[in-house]
């Protein structure tokens, strides 16, 4: 099993965690746009055996880095299409 959780001490967290950009929202993104997580093929593939090689928490970010990209360029319906295979359907 590989492990891409990224080697960093307590303060070095704490500062990639809190990571902001102005008018943008918290995503973690520094979090997960590291090597250890970028350098596994398929990271960023949603289903791809690569993507589940990462934690659900880095799995959880990427989503969410994700979603808040594709809302902000172009609102949900643009990520609900662009992201379509990799969103489980639910049916109520």
């Amino acid at each position: 099993m590989i492990d891409t959780r990224p080697i960093m001490t307590d303060g070095e967290f704490a500062d990639a965690s809190s990571d902001t950009c102005p008018n943008w929202w918290m995503t973690g993104e520094s979090l997960i746009h590291v090597s250890s997580v970028m350098n596994v093929e398929g990271w960023n593939s949603y289903g791809h055996p690569g993507n589940l090689t990462l934690t659900p928490a880095q799995r959880t970010l990427l989503m969410w880095s994700d979603m808040v990209g594709q809302v902000s360029n172009g609102g949900f319906v643009q990520f609900c299409d662009n992201y379509a295979n990799a969103l489980r359907r639910v049916d109520i």
